[in-house]
């Protein structure tokens, strides 16, 4: 009788999953695998409060979570192929899903899937369920980083809806287009002033203020105007005529009303206030513009 044998490709699952929840211990969620009955997703993450230091001996976790599928392997170091159908099963997930890949070759990478089937919004063209479609992070993006997707996870899990992860993805990737990533994330970030606000009121130094957990940004705002920092370490903007770049780009309207991006903005900022704060917007803007290397060493963290 032949003895039994094991299947590499077993292995290499397990390995992935291994690096997955070392990824996810290291960012302070409490983990479980999904293995009895697996339909997609192979890891519920609980996530905590905050990312915890490095020397913290003890932190607070919330009632939220993120679904984490694990891929790994040689037919992932282009990406993962998987059909509409599956994409759309995990788009629909009102708990946010990661995909994490560790791939035979190359860096290893988490991202959400909302931000990977954004590049082709599977769910409104798809019309053949079958039909697949390779994806994968934007060249820079990849990240392998416990404190990067912890804060993501956080920020996606607290918005509650799919609908409104994507009016903030919308938000902070609509401006990414110029070729200037300084240039684009004023913008962005005049916009969530805007919306914040409800009027451009002294909305460049509002602009300027967005710094709290981005150290990096006063040399970003100012180096994008060529402008030297004000007296107080704060960038001036007072040139960049942010109002009307606004209501050049019809987010204001005539008049000073909100657009209906403006509007639907500021809506899910009342909605999940108290869950969503001012700072994790600054840093998903920042994320969306830069690359995962530049992101850390903006925020002193390279």
């Amino acid at each position: 009788m032949a003895a039994r044998t094991r299947v590499k490709g077993h292995r290499t699952g397990q390995r992935a999953a291994l690096g997955a929840l070392e990824l996810l211990l290291d960012a302070g969620c409490a983990t479980n695998e999904l293995t009895g009955s697996d339909y997609g997703f192979d890891i519920h993450a609980l996530l905590p409060e905050r990312y915890p230091a490095h020397d913290q001996s003890r932190w607070a976790m919330t009632s939220r979570s993120a679904l984490v599928q694990v891929k790994g392997g040689a037919r992932f170091n282009r990406g993962v192929e998987l059909t509409r159908e599956m994409w759309r099963f995990y788009l629909r997930a009102p708990t946010p899903v990661y995909l994490a890949v560790i791939p035979a070759r190359g860096e290893p990478w988490i991202e959400l899937v909302d931000r990977l089937a954004y590049q082709l919004e599977v769910w409104e063209t798809a019309q053949d369920s079958r039909t697949k479609e390779r994806l994968r992070p934007e060249p820079g993006a990849e990240a392998w980083n416990p404190r990067l997707f912890v804060e993501d996870a956080i920020l996606q899990s607290a918005l509650g809806t799919r609908s409104r992860r994507r009016i903030l993805l919308d938000w902070a990737s609509a401006h990414n287009r110029s070729g200037d990533p300084d240039y684009d994330f004023v913008w962005t970030l005049a916009e969530l002033a805007l919306a914040e606000g409800g009027d451009y009121t002294d909305i460049d130094r509002r602009v300027a203020a967005y710094h709290e957990e981005l150290p990096g940004l006063v040399d970003v705002l100012a180096e994008a105007e060529r402008l030297a920092v004000s007296h107080d370490g704060m960038a001036d903007l007072s040139h960049w005529d942010l109002a009307g770049q606004l209501s050049g780009d019809e987010y204001l309207e005539a008049g000073g009303s909100l657009s209906s991006d403006a509007l639907r903005l500021r809506e899910m900022l009342h909605e999940t206030a108290g869950n969503v704060h001012a700072n994790q917007l600054v840093l998903l803007a920042h994320r969306e513009h830069f690359t995962a290397e530049e992101h850390l060493s903006d925020r002193g963290l390279a």
